[in-house]
């Protein structure tokens, strides 16, 4: 039988090569000079052979999908918070907010918008700027406005963001109130409204005659983390 003239990898004639190598083109279990075999070189060509446009794209369109619905299903949908108060009283309750949950920042970012209104706003350019933020809070659970005073400026355009079932108004915040809020909006938004009002009216004491929040618990060693949890 006549071989090509070709080369070993090792340099030598093609006449001088191993049996396993010379008939490595007539055997399929023979042994090529780069080692692999006729069926380990097809199995590998077909693996590394390009696909076909259509196949790609049907690939790509089920992992897309695949990955929506695991984000879809992953993400938290809560009650959004917008905070319209006298500047710069919303953003610092935000703030505030945020340096209380350091350990869980999300908590405090999540869906939390703030209106820090000016000395000379306008209520009607006021009350369209909010309506963008109840927007850009709302996913589909509904949303809590909280402002600071009744009758002026921030609590008359909060009043108009009113919707019954959709976006609530509570004014008197204060930071236990958005802490309060906070923690209990994954429910009804009527649930949530609850615990803002209960929070914030709990927030007020009198430090000198009653005894401070999340103390010790009496009963026995160690904290009462039910108290705990609902004094947030």
């Amino acid at each position: 039988m006549t071989l090509p003239n070709r080369l070993h990898p090792d340099g030598r004639p093609a006449a001088s090569w191993p049996l396993s190598c010379a008939g490595a083109r007539g055997r399929s279990g023979a042994q090529a000079p780069d080692g692999l075999s006729r069926a380990s070189r097809q199995r590998r060509k077909a693996r590394i052979r390009p696909r076909s446009g259509r196949h790609l794209w049907t690939t790509f369109r089920a992992r897309a999908t695949r990955s929506v619905a695991y984000t879809k299903s992953a993400r938290r949908e809560v009650i959004g918070i917008v905070l319209i108060a006298h500047a710069p009283l919303a953003s610092a309750l935000a703030a505030s907010a945020v340096h209380v949950y350091t350990c869980a920042p999300d908590v405090a970012e999540t869906q939390l918008q703030v209106f820090d209104v000016p000395p000379d706003a306008e209520v009607a350019a006021a009350v369209a700027q909010a309506r963008a933020l109840v927007a850009a809070a709302d996913a589909g659970s509904g949303v809590l406005v909280l402002t600071d005073a009744v009758g002026a400026t921030p609590g008359n355009v909060a009043a108009q963001l009113a919707e019954s079932g959709r976006v609530a108004v509570v004014a008197g915040v204060n930071l236990p109130m958005l802490l309060r809020a906070l923690c209990y909006r994954e429910g009804r938004l009527a649930e949530t409204v609850d615990k803002a009002l209960a929070g914030g009216t709990q927030g007020v004491v009198h430090l000198s005659t009653t005894p401070p929040q999340n103390q010790l618990n009496r009963s026995g060693t160690g904290l009462d983390p039910a108290r705990l949890h609902d004094q947030q």
